[in-house]
C-alpha cells in the first residue's frame, strides 16, 4: 500500500500530532479549510462538538428527573469552564507573563525569546528537548532534518540558543501550565462530586441517589444511602487528598524524569516515553496527562461521592466506557471504518495505518490527509472525512445514549426488585407485631418464622430452639 506522499511524489510533511480527548487534531496550514477539518484541528470547536453530540448534552436531555438533570447540567457547565475556557485564558496569560517578565529579562532577545508572539511556545516545545541528560543529543538533532524545521518555528535558528539554563526555565514554564491545568480539573471534579449531592438534597428534601427519585420510596432511599451518610466526611477527606495530591505530584514526577542524569534502566525507559506527555496547549492536552487526572481525580471523587451502590455502579460503568472510547474506542471505530472504506473503494492512497502498539487499524488524521491533497473533492479526502465522522458519531451515540439507557434500565430493575423484597419483609413484620389482628378465614397464609415464634392464623406457639 502506497502512502499519499509517495503517490504524489511529495516529501513527508511534519505535523505535530497531539491528541485531544477524542480524536486527533493538529495545525493545518491552509487559509481555507473544509468544515470537517476545522472540527478536527480546532481545539475549542472539536471539544464543543463532542460534548454537544455525546457525553454531556445527552446526559442532560435523557435524565430521569429534573434533579438528575440539574446535576448533569452542573457537570457540563463545570467542564466547559474549568476544562475549556479558563485553561484557554490562563495559559495564554501565563505565556505572555512568563515571556515578558521572566524569559525576556533573563535571556534578552536571543532565539526563542524573539518568538514570544507564538502564544503556544512554552507548552508546544517537546519535553524531550528539555531533558537535562540528553541536552547534547538534542542540540545535534536541532541542526538537521525535521527537528531543524521544527526548531525554527520556535525561533531557535542556532543550536546555541537552547542553553541548559534556558531549557530548564522553559521546562518550569511548561510544568507551571500543566499544574494549573490539572488543578483546575481537580477543582472541577472534586467540587462537582460533592456540591451536587448537597444541592440535590437541599432542593428535593430527600437523601439518596437522584436517579432513583421517580420510582424509589423514601424508606428505600434512606436505607440505601445510610452507609454514605455515616462516612461522608471521611470520604470527602480521602477524595480531596487523592485528587489534589495527584494533580500536584504528576508534574513533579515529570520534572524528576527530565532532570535526572540517568539514561539507562527504568529511568531510561521513562525518558523514552516522556514524549507521550507532550501537548500543544491547555485544552489540546496529552491524553496520557488526562489519564493521570482520571485515575487520581475523576475516579476517586466519583466513586467516593456515590450515594448508594446503584449510583456507584452507574458511575463506574460510565467511566470505563468513557476511558475505553477515549483511549481506544474512538480510534478503533474510525480505523475500522477507514479500512473498510479503503478496501471497498480500492483506494490507492492510504487513509489508514496499523497502530504502533496494538496493531489494530488506525485512521490517518483528517487534517493530515487534507494537508497532502488540499482538495476536498478528492476520493482520499472524502473517505477520510467519512471515517472521521463515523468515529465521532459512533462515540457520541455509545457514550451519550446507549450506555446511559442501559444503566437506567438495569438500575430500575434492581431497585424495584429490592423494594418488593423490603415490602414483603415489612408486611410480614407488621402481621407478626399484631397476631390478633382482623381474622380473614378465606385468606390462606403460610406459617411465618420470626425469631423463636411460629405465627399461624392469629395464634402463636413459642418453642425452645436448640443451640441458642
Amino acid at each position: 500500500m502506497q502512502s499519499l506522499q509517495s503517490i504524489q511524489g511529495m516529501a513527508p510533511v511534519s505535523h505535530p500530532t497531539p491528541e485531544t480527548r477524542f480524536g486527533v487534531g493538529g495545525p493545518v496550514s491552509s487559509s481555507v479549510m473544509p468544515f470537517s477539518v476545522k472540527i478536527n484541528e480546532n481545539q475549542l470547536l472539536n471539544r464543543f462538538v463532542i460534548d454537544t453530540l455525546g457525553y454531556s448534552s445527552w446526559s442532560v436531555i435523557i435524565a430521569r428527573n429534573n434533579f438528575e438533570r440539574l446535576e448533569n447540567a452542573l457537570d457540563w457547565a463545570g467542564w466547559l469552564s474549568a476544562g475549556l475556557v479558563i485553561p484557554y485564558v490562563v495559559e495564554r496569560g501565563v505565556n505572555r507573563f512568563y515571556h515578558s517578565k521572566y524569559l525576556a529579562k533573563k535571556y534578552g532577545n536571543a532565539g526563542i525569546i524573539k518568538n514570544a508572539a507564538n502564544r503556544n511556545t512554552l507548552l508546544s516545545m517537546p519535553f524531550e528537548w528539555l531533558d537535562k541528560a540528553k541536552h547534547s543529543n538534542t542540540l545535534a538533532r536541532l541542526t538537521q532534518g525535521k527537528s531543524r524545521k521544527k526548531a525554527e518555528q520556535f525561533g531557535l535558528t542556532h543550536f546555541k540558543h537552547l542553553t541548559p539554563d534556558l531549557a530548564k526555565s522553559i521546562l518550569w514554564g511548561k510544568l507551571l501550565i500543566v499544574w494549573i491545568d490539572l488543578l483546575l480539573l481537580a477543582s472541577k471534579n472534586q467540587g462537582y462530586a460533592w456540591i451536587k449531592n448537597w444541592v440535590t438534597e437541599e432542593l428535593s428534601g430527600q437523601k439518596g441517589f437522584s436517579g432513583e427519585f421517580k420510582y424509589a420510596n423514601k424508606e428505600y432511599l434512606e436505607s440505601q444511602s445510610a452507609g454514605y451518610e455515616k462516612t461522608k466526611d471521611l470520604r470527602k477527606i480521602a477524595s480531596l487528598s487523592i485528587g489534589f495530591g495527584g494533580a500536584l505530584l504528576f508534574p513533579l514526577a515529570l520534572l524528576g524524569v527530565l532532570r535526572s542524569k540517568k539514561t539507562k534502566g527504568a529511568m531510561g525507559w521513562l525518558k523514552e516515553r516522556v514524549k507521550a506527555f507532550n501537548y500543544t496547549d491547555a485544552i489540546f492536552m496529552s491524553k496520557w496527562v488526562l489519564l493521570s487526572s482520571n485515575l487520581t481525580n475523576w475516579a476517586p471523587a466519583t466513586i467516593l461521592s456515590s450515594r448508594d451502590k446503584h449510583e456507584m455502579r452507574e458511575k463506574i460503568t460510565r467511566m470505563l466506557a468513557f476511558d475505553f472510547f477515549f483511549f481506544f474506542g474512538d480510534d478503533l471505530i474510525s480505523g475500522v471504518a477507514a479500512k473498510v472504506l479503503q478496501r471497498k473503494h480500492k483506494l490507492d492512497a492510504a487513509i489508514v495505518r496499523k497502530g504502533k502498539w496494538t496493531g489494530l487499524p488506525r485512521a490517518i488524521p483528517l487534517h493530515e490527509v487534507y494537508a497532502q491533497v488540499e482538495d476536498k473533492t478528492s476520493m482520499a479526502y472524502k473517505l477520510a472525512r467519512r471515517s472521521f465522522w463515523i468515529g465521532l458519531l459512533g462515540t457520541a451515540a455509545a457514550l451519550g445514549v446507549t450506555m446511559p439507557l442501559l444503566n437506567f434500565w438495569f438500575t430500575k430493575k434492581k431497585v424495584m426488585a429490592e423494594q418488593g423484597q423490603m415490602k414483603g419483609v415489612s408486611s410480614a413484620t407488621g402481621f407478626a407485631r399484631n397476631p390478633m389482628g382482623k381474622y380473614q378465614p378465606l385468606v390462606r397464609r403460610r406459617p411465618l418464622m420470626i425469631e423463636n415464634t411460629v405465627y399461624l392464623q392469629g395464634q402463636n406457639i413459642s418453642y425452645a430452639s436448640s443451640g441458642r
